[in-house]
């Protein structure tokens, strides 16, 4: 990767009489220095700020190089390396996805640095509302069977709770992540279930658990939502939880007290190279969504 020149800003100095609202923004901006800093493989920074965030063991540029050699294996191997990636490779003449453009969904690299640009940029915005909470959210109309993942649009998913969270108050500040398990039932019942998680602020808990429940009363699940109070020293870690990559199997056993219960796995592999090649169909922004905030370059600035 080339070393561009970076531009880090002064540090903010609050002044007398300043809105206290603007130091949250200060902080995610400070934070969007560290991202381009990232982006030049400065990374040492990045793992220090992460580690005061309570991230200590965020993964690392090699974790996300072993996860792309398997992946871009696994594509090959299954024949579903999206026809853009594959014109992507011949433009650049690699034999890797290195050469994306770094905001591909192909490439592990980009989405570490989203991910990191997400807890660092929202932590602060998000704290400065008030009492956070996780917010879970599964509809049943979009599971899908084995091979047909590729139809799931995550925009759609995350319109729709966009628009709850608005409707519930205008106050709300939320970060919102999609991703997709691959469920398998004791009946033998296989599907790929995408869910959404959110760290949601402005917005009591009760409101919130109304809101939502009326708005996925219609999904078949024992559960379709679940509401849970973050502390606020678990915040940074929650939103790093929301926008994980979530490519887990998950079989379904009956635990001791009768109850059915998911354990987590990996995926196979064929199951690996359908998901791989469904994200990298996208950006990795493009999985996530902001409520009361808006991005501004590396910046996040309320709205």
């Amino acid at each position: 990767m080339n070393v561009t020149h970076v531009f880090c800003p002064e540090p903010h100095v609050r002044t007398e009489g300043e809105d206290s609202r603007h130091v949250p923004e200060a902080k995610a901006g400070q934070a969007a220095t560290l991202i381009r800093n990232v982006a030049n493989l400065n990374d040492q920074k990045l793992h220090k700020e992460l580690a005061r965030a309570g991230l200590p063991h965020f993964e690392t540029v090699e974790d996300c190089r072993k996860r792309q050699i398997r992946d871009n294996a696994l594509m090959e191997a299954a024949g579903s390396i999206p026809s853009q990636l594959l014109h992507a490779l011949r433009r650049e003449e690699c034999e890797d996805f290195d050469a994306l453009p770094f905001d591909s969904g192909a490439s592990h690299l980009a989405k570490r640095l989203y991910r990191a640009e997400c807890i660092l940029s929202a932590t602060p915005l998000i704290e400065a509302a008030g009492q956070a909470h996780l917010l879970t959210a599964i509809d049943s109309t979009m599971r899908r069977p084995v091979g047909k993942l590729h139809t799931v649009s995550p925009a759609r998913i995350l319109r729709r709770i966009k628009d709850c969270l608005r409707q519930t108050s205008q106050n709300a500040r939320a970060i919102c992540g999609v991703e997709a398990c691959f469920d398998l039932g004791a009946d033998d019942n296989k599907f790929w279930a995408p869910h959404v998680h959110c760290v949601v602020a402005g917005i009591n808990a009760a409101e919130l658990r109304d809101s939502m429940r009326d708005a996925f009363a219609h999904s078949e699940v024992y559960r379709p939502t679940m509401v849970q109070p973050i502390t606020l020293g678990e915040v940074a870690r929650t939103i790093g939880y929301c926008t994980k990559r979530g490519d887990i199997l998950r079989p379904e056993y009956t635990a001791k007290n009768g109850r059915k219960q998911r354990r987590k796995q990996r995926l196979r592999s064929h199951l690996q190279a359908e998901f791989a090649s469904w994200t990298a169909e996208y950006r990795p922004k493009d999985f996530v969504a902001l409520v009361g905030f808006k991005r501004n370059g590396h910046y996040l600035v309320t709205t």
